[in-house]
């Protein structure tokens, strides 16, 4: 997983209407597999992916398990 700000700078030249996906392990992968070597200041806390794009218009948004039965965040949201 990229570090949260790294994600923001991309962020920084998407144009109004373009759309940004983002995936991340979330805090309950620790949970879920606790011997995994995870940096915890790289994993979401339940509900934070929507909170960080709340001012985008969220298209899609779910947090369980991805394709390799990770917990994550998914989002699909719109720059305004």
């Amino acid at each position: 997983a990229l570090p949260i700000w790294l994600g923001w700078l991309c962020l920084a030249g998407l144009r109004r209407g373009g759309y940004v996906v983002f995936e991340n392990p979330t805090i309950e992968e620790l949970r879920r597999d606790p011997g995994r070597n995870l940096r915890r200041d790289y994993l979401l806390e339940t509900g934070e992916l929507r909170r960080l794009f709340s001012d985008f218009e969220i298209v899609e948004y779910a947090e369980g398990p991805g394709e390799k039965g990770q917990i994550v965040a998914r989002l699909l949201a719109r720059k305004p």
